[in-house]
């Protein structure tokens, strides 16, 4: 498989998060975007760096290399051989000091987070008291494994009904990377991937593992709304509150969870 993310600069996935530090930088009261410190983890290619680093923020990015996807452009990157994106191991302290950190983002990486405790930790400590994390990935709730675009796969143990599910998908017409693949041969590869490279948790266990040390907000809506910017009518529609639930429990099941955390006082 190639690298979770696209070259594209105008993807809103990525815009969101200049977005972003344009909130947090405005909360702040900073009137220099560079005073600004982020770090993207998992930063894939380092296109959220470059538009943040574009944007005069002072932005870093770490990655780990696994085998399971492609990193050449990531290590071909001229941030790369400038050090400001770093290739990291899993299990080892990031190498940045003490609450250097005003703000630590992801995009769809801690579903492939193994030891998440650990790495919430070590991220914790390179963030600032009154600093904030933001985390973009989609929890076991999503209906639609994301990597291989078929149904509930992701619910179930290696063993038939989950490689019936698959093979059905292709058949259908469904599925990522099908091309010139049996879906038999589509189906043991992809499953095989997920099974090994993928770690979903469930929204519950995710707020019971970071209610200790976090104040835990959702910001599907914020997220939303910034998606719909350019269209009145859909904006209109979201901001009608006695949706918001229905809104987020829809987009969590759909796409991702979006939470925003922030260190409570130990």
């Amino acid at each position: 498989m190639s690298g979770r993310y696209s070259r594209d600069k105008t993807d809103v996935n990525y815009l969101y998060f200049v977005y972003l530090a344009e909130q947090i930088k405005a909360e702040k009261g900073l009137t220099e975007a560079h005073d600004l410190h982020i770090l993207d983890y998992g930063c894939g290619d380092g296109v959220i760096v470059e538009l943040l680093r574009d944007a005069g923020f002072d932005a870093y990015g770490v990655e780990v290399c696994y085998e399971g996807a492609n990193f050449d452009a990531f290590r071909a990157h001229e941030l790369y051989h400038e050090g400001l994106l770093k290739e990291i191991v899993p299990d080892a302290a990031l190498p940045f000091p003490d609450g250097f950190f005003d703000l630590i983002i992801s995009n769809m990486v801690f579903e492939h987070v193994e030891e998440k405790p650990a790495t919430f930790s070590r991220l914790r400590r390179i963030l600032k008291d009154d600093g904030t994390m933001q985390h973009h990935f989609p929890t076991r709730e999503i209906l639609r494994e994301g990597h291989m675009a078929a149904p509930f796969v992701h619910w179930l143990k290696p063993g038939r009904l989950q490689t019936f599910i698959a093979e059905t998908t292709h058949r259908l017409g469904g599925g990522f990377f099908r091309e010139g693949k049996t879906p038999q041969a589509w189906a043991k590869f992809q499953l095989g991937w997920v099974d090994r490279y993928c770690f979903y948790i469930r929204s519950r266990d995710l707020r019971k593992l970071l209610a200790s040390d976090y104040t835990i907000q959702n910001r599907e809506m914020d997220y939303c709304l910034f998606r719909a910017r350019n269209s009145r009518k859909l904006t209109l529609l979201l901001k009608i509150k006695p949706l918001h639930g229905l809104y987020q429990i829809l987009f969590n099941r759909l796409a991702f969870t979006v939470i925003r955390l922030r260190k409570k006082r130990l």
